[in-house]
């Protein structure tokens, strides 16, 4: 990626680990939602999206630091 965009070597690191991390999200997506249908049609699904939805929320308004 340092030498596509032009940025330094850290930046470069820095955006792999966010596409890792946003595509393993991805993959635990697509593996826990089927089988949140499978357990319990709709309601599990959408209990299941309402909880990473709390999660995030937990998560970005528990962050000490200043973005």
């Amino acid at each position: 990626m340092s030498v596509v965009y032009g940025i330094d070597d850290a930046r470069a690191h820095l955006a792999s680990v966010y596409m890792t991390v946003y595509t393993l999200g991805g993959v635990v997506g697509a593996a826990v939602g089927p089988s949140a249908y499978a357990a319990g049609g709709w309601s599990a699904t959408c209990l299941l999206g309402a909880a990473f939805l709390a999660i995030a929320l937990v998560l970005t308004f528990t962050r000490t630091e200043n973005p």
